[in-house]
């Protein structure tokens, strides 16, 4: 095999690897290798491991109001609608992981920009619940 042969297939494998690589990231991980970034957690299924894994640590914050998180929740979710987000922010240590939610995404990218002003650093806009296919707490 000529040496430009053996470049182009060392191209075409290396380029093939990142296309499966990108996929997976897309679909929110590596399967067997926990969450590939906290970006991933917007994704139902990576967000859902993530949750029933033991170790763990994150606030899961329901930001629509009190009625909406009564009608139904994500499991583990507590409840500080946006509305009120500011005055009552959440007694997490402001490094810790916080995921955001609401009815569609719009609150829960407001209530981000409220905890970044606040000094949070540790962030994830899951966006609606809308997009959380598994089962909810009523």
């Amino acid at each position: 095999m000529d040496k430009k042969k053996l470049t182009n297939s060392r191209g075409l494998i290396f380029f093939a690897a990142l296309l499966i690589l990108g996929y997976y990231l897309v679909q929110g991980g590596i399967p067997g290798r926990g969450d590939a970034t906290l970006n991933s957690l917007t994704n139902p299924a990576a967000l859902k491991r993530f949750m029933e894994r033991e170790d763990s640590e994150f606030l899961l914050l329901d930001v629509r109001t009190l009625e909406e998180y009564l009608g139904g929740h994500i499991p583990g979710a507590e409840n500080s609608p946006v509305e009120t987000l500011a005055r009552d922010l959440p007694a997490v240590p402001k490094e810790s992981l916080i995921i955001l939610y609401c009815r569609t995404g719009n609150r829960s990218a407001q209530a981000e920009e409220i905890l970044k002003k606040a000094g949070y650093t540790n962030l994830v806009d899951f966006g609606g619940i809308q997009r959380w296919p598994f089962d909810l707490i009523k």
